[in-house]
């Protein structure tokens, strides 16, 4: 039912946050100390069996990051999480007839472009830093859309606020 939604709506929301503040805030630090926040994002997002049975090698970068943020088969993934949002904002939108704006697609292409910085050589992402203020930037703004989706939903549909009307007289 449409409580489930909200409930679950929520949780998503909650844990799309927790994958950006916890799991990939390790990133933002240097790439000296990225084995560290690899095996960090790993284990919040409960995908470290996962790794070890795909990729069978060492940490890298962009298989971490692919697994953590990009693999909408992965129940602790960032985009996991987003389209799960999305599909219960379009339900409660058709159940309700109040519509609150989906994440958009073009979050989908900056977050696939920022995972792809990485897949090149090591010393192209680790020294030029384009890599890393790219990932930085596509955290922050996902981040930030995050926070603004929370606030449209709860001025959709728990505003106790009553609509605004005009004070004055009427002619008559």
């Amino acid at each position: 039912g449409t409580g489930w939604r909200f409930l679950d709506l929520g949780r998503r929301l909650e844990r799309a946050q927790h994958v950006l503040k916890s799991a990939l805030g390790a990133f933002s630090q240097s790439p000296i100390d990225w084995d560290a926040a690899m095996r960090l994002a790993l284990e919040l997002c409960d995908s470290t069996i996962t790794y070890r049975t795909r990729y069978l090698g060492q940490l890298q970068p962009a298989p971490v990051l692919d697994l953590v943020m990009l693999d909408d088969s992965n129940p602790r993934a960032l985009m996991f999480q987003l389209h799960a949002i999305n599909g219960h904002l379009d339900h409660l939108a058709n159940a309700s007839g109040v519509y609150v704006p989906a994440i958009a697609d073009s979050l989908e292409r900056d977050i696939e472009a920022a995972v792809r910085q990485f897949g090149g050589d090591e010393q192209a992402w680790r020294h030029e830093g384009l890599a890393l203020a790219m990932l930085r930037d596509v955290m922050a703004d996902t981040e930030s859309r995050l926070e603004q989706l929370s606030e449209a939903i709860t001025r959709a549909y728990f505003s106790h606020v009553p609509a605004a009307q005009a004070v004055g007289s009427s002619g008559g």
